[in-house]
């Protein structure tokens, strides 16, 4: 059995965040506000003594900014290789990129479909984000597996998911590796639903976890991979 701790960060605040607007791929490539860089460089002090032996961004600038002041301040983690996937991008929103979250809460009554299946003209709906989330999810429990030398298909039988507490987050020894993720308040809410309804993952509330993260928001898990 193989296992690792994931510690996953929400990127700061930007100005369109402020503001309630879509922000969605790369149609609207924001960069971080001087709070948000506020925010990234708490985060950063808060996980500065927690080693990282794997880091996992989107590409997207708001996220690369974050992630950046995050590891500028750790005093553990000895320039660890920043792997960059498109799968942790925020939902493309299509057509409404650069709307407000009220025109999309508008379309989607609208349409008359459920929330988790609305697409937006050009865009993705959740249950697609949720699929990539969980592609990129089950890949790093593959690429985990094989560096500590065990056969795992990463199938939801072989993958535990558990909250972190403290006390976990600090025993570096106990852990095959220490993953880093930062992503989106859409992507991240769509990973935390495949950890604890398709993984099992158990939550204090799951409608306080179903809610997007704040503004460089931390939750850790443990992760165990049997084979």
């Amino acid at each position: 059995m193989a296992t690792f701790l994931l510690t996953v960060v929400r990127h700061g605040e930007t100005r369109e965040n402020k503001e309630f607007i879509l922000q969605g791929t790369c149609m609207m490539n924001t960069n971080l506000s001087d709070v948000g860089y506020h925010q990234a460089g708490l985060a950063g002090k808060r996980l500065m003594n927690q080693l990282f032996t794997h880091v996992y961004t989107s590409d997207l600038n708001r996220v690369l900014q974050t992630s950046q002041v995050i590891l500028d301040k750790n005093v553990l983690s000895k320039s660890p290789q920043v792997k960059v996937d498109k799968r942790l991008r925020e939902r493309g929103f299509g057509e409404v990129e650069g709307k407000t979250v009220s025109e999309l809460r508008a379309l989607v009554e609208k349409s008359g479909q459920l929330p988790q299946d609305f697409k937006p003209p050009g865009g993705e709906s959740p249950l697609q984000v949720k699929a990539r989330a969980e592609a990129f999810f089950h890949d790093l429990c593959n690429d985990l597996a094989a560096e500590a030398g065990i056969a795992s298909d990463s199938q939801p039988q072989n993958v535990g998911v558990s909250t972190a507490s403290d006390s976990q987050t600090e025993d570096s020894e106990k852990y095959n590796a220490r993953v880093l993720l930062v992503s989106h308040g859409g992507t991240i809410r769509e990973l935390f639903r495949h950890l604890i309804d398709d993984l099992g993952c158990k939550v204090k509330s799951k409608r306080f976890a179903m809610q997007i993260s704040p503004n460089c928001g931390i939750s850790q898990f443990v992760v165990q991979l049997k084979r």
